[in-house]
């Protein structure tokens, strides 16, 4: 995973948070847009300090740093010295989540989970009055995906027990190709080691 630093222009003194308990994801509601134009919006229309996030995420999958990671952030009224804000780029109530967001997202979220180990996972509009990260934004679907994978166990399959029992008898088939043609040379080899077993008893 690539974090792209960049040096912003505060304007004022960043504080640090005392806990870090939460991950908020939000989306920018600008079909398209740049951490800097953020930046800039924030700073104009909002009278923040500069970008209240920690980290955005283009459609392209570019992780940008905003604010610094342990730096009180400004994107969830009466969160934010407790979280840490993740903005994807786009317009998520007429867009989905790119490919490439997504995969950035998990990572990202995953690397911030190695350092943070029981923090949560929620949604803008989970702590605030709000729509954000929009109606296409799927939370159990991110969540999901971030677990690790586990193992399921297969149905065997119907052809196994005559397998193992040919194998056991000594008529060996050395692969398990169930579902695969079988060519003349392997039905051949089948058929003589079927009569070399018959005429060995």
């Amino acid at each position: 995973m690539v974090i792209k630093e960049r040096e912003w222009d505060w304007y004022g003194d960043l504080e640090q948070r005392d806990s870090t308990e939460f991950a908020v994801i939000h989306h920018a509601a600008w079909s398209s847009c740049t951490a800097d134009e953020i930046h800039r919006m924030h700073i104009k229309e909002k009278g923040f300090f500069g970008i209240g996030y920690h980290f955005f995420i283009s459609k392209q999958g570019e992780i940008v740093r905003g604010r610094p990671f342990e730096a009180i952030g400004a994107h969830a009224k009466g969160y934010n010295d407790k979280s840490i804000g993740i903005c994807l780029e786009g317009n998520l109530d007429t867009e989905n989540v790119t490919p490439q967001q997504s995969s950035a997202l998990i990572e990202l979220l995953r690397y911030i989970q190695s350092i943070y180990k029981k923090i949560v996972i929620l949604r803008h509009k989970d702590v605030n009055s709000t729509e954000c990260p929009g109606k296409n934004f799927d939370l159990d679907i991110l969540l999901k995906a971030m677990q690790p994978e586990s193992y399921v166990a297969k149905e065997e399959h119907w052809a196994e027990k005559h397998f193992k029992y040919l194998n056991d008898n000594g008529i060996k088939i050395h692969e398990r190709r169930f579902d695969e043609p079988i060519t003349r040379g392997e039905h051949f080899a089948t058929l003589e080691r079927t009569h070399r077993k018959l005429t060995s008893t």
